[in-house]
């Protein structure tokens, strides 16, 4: 399935298997509703700067002391992960702060 946000500025691929829903402005939820395995969410923003997506990424690495730099096939990324627990049962959520732009 093809997602396609709203005014068109970016868009993915994401499982047939799979559902989407805008969580709020700007913030879109994607997720099996038949097999729970957790779920992708997506926080997009833009800015006029003409490297935006390098400024957050550096921010990001600055001012997380636990975020790292990777690379994702062709994107730099900091990414970091927080594992929690909620009733007993732990979690892991994995962040990713990327851009183009």
């Amino acid at each position: 399935m093809k997602f396609i946000s709203p005014g068109g500025w970016f868009s993915l691929e994401y499982p047939a298997t799979w559902s989407e829903f805008e969580d709020s402005e700007g913030t879109f939820l994607f997720y099996n509703p038949n097999k729970w395995g957790g779920n992708f969410r997506i926080s997009a923003y833009r800015d006029a700067s003409a490297d935006f997506g390098k400024q957050s990424i550096e921010w990001e690495l600055k001012n997380n002391p636990t975020s790292v730099l990777v690379q994702v096939g062709s994107w730099n990324c900091a990414y970091c992960a927080e594992t929690f627990q909620e009733e007993g049962t732990w979690y892991t959520s994995h962040f990713w702060v990327t851009g183009k732009g």
